[in-house]
């Protein structure tokens, strides 16, 4: 009885792994499917945030910007049709990722390790700094004149990359997992200033706190996300991209280039000047700028 117990061990085993695979290989929208996704109805849904500037912004013909410059020629590229799908927040959209309710999310989501290991990330559109918030009318961009001063930091500016802010290493920091709170405490005095990333910079400016670009702040790629199965949408979406990096170097900056014409330039900061590095100097990086 014991030697016909041993022998039934792994064909228990061949069993079970073979029902996994069955389960793995299935096709469709949603998450753990390591399979491709099935796109036989014609439509690539397109997960977006709307940060109403460069990247993406809404007109009346529809959704603009680098990002919904990307998702259409993606689509064309499939001989899908491009459906967008509007999320508030980078958590919503991954979570329709997950869903399978998008087939691809934006949304200026920066590139982590996390990330990585969960879906397929194309880090070559754009690339993003981190900023202060401060009262209204104060103009500072670096944390030199704060030493020793409580300043408020989101848990959105990812760690690794904290550390390299100029003078951070002088002043109090204090934790934040709600922008909008650090932008009040800000307001009211209780911290000198907030970093926190662009979207979140953007989304509190108001009548009384600013954000400026800190001063050689590090940069951090943002990331085109997809399900692990979809290699076929990473690779069209990497040609699509090297692409559009080309006719973005032709033109100097970002314009419309579906309307070729110019359209809104969002400077980072007011008379800011941009700078795009040339397409040998941006393998990883579609629209980062540097800003004088």
């Amino acid at each position: 009885m014991k030697r016909t117990e041993k022998r039934n061990v792994p064909i228990f085993i061949i069993l079970i792994l073979a029902l996994a695979s069955v389960l793995l290989g299935s096709c469709g929208r949603g998450e753990g499917k390591l399979s491709e996704t099935d796109f036989s109805d014609g439509i690539l849904k397109i997960g977006v945030i709307d940060g109403n500037d460069r990247f993406l912004y809404q007109s009346e013909d529809g959704f603009r910007g680098i990002e919904a410059d990307l998702g259409r020629r993606l689509a064309e590229s499939m001989e899908l049709q491009p459906e967008f799908v509007l999320a508030a927040t980078e958590d919503e959209v991954l979570s329709r990722l997950d869903d399978g309710l998008v087939d691809i999310a934006f949304g200026r989501i920066y590139a982590s390790d996390s990330l990585d290991s969960k879906y397929l990330c194309l880090k070559r559109y754009g690339k993003g700094g981190f900023f202060l918030i401060t009262q209204k009318n104060n103009y500072i961009d670096n944390l030199s004149g704060l030493a020793t001063q409580d300043v408020g930091i989101t848990n959105k500016v990812p760690a690794d990359l904290s550390t390299d802010i100029p003078y951070i290493g002088g002043v109090r920091l204090d934790s934040f997992e709600d922008v909008n709170r650090m932008a009040a405490a800000v307001e009211n005095g209780s911290i000198a200033a907030g970093i926190c990333t662009e979207r979140e910079a953007l989304s509190v400016i108001s009548d009384t706190v600013q954000a400026q670009e800190i001063l050689n702040t590090p940069m951090e790629s943002y990331c085109a996300v997809m399900r692990k199965g979809d290699v076929t949408l990473y690779s069209n979406l990497g040609d699509v991209a090297g692409d559009y990096m080309q006719e973005m170097a032709e033109y100097g900056g970002y314009r419309d280039v579906s309307a070729k014409k110019e359209t809104i330039a969002i400077m980072r900061d007011e008379g800011g000047e941009s700078e795009d590095e040339s397409p040998e100097g941006q393998e990883d990086s579609l629209a980062s700028e540097e800003t004088g």
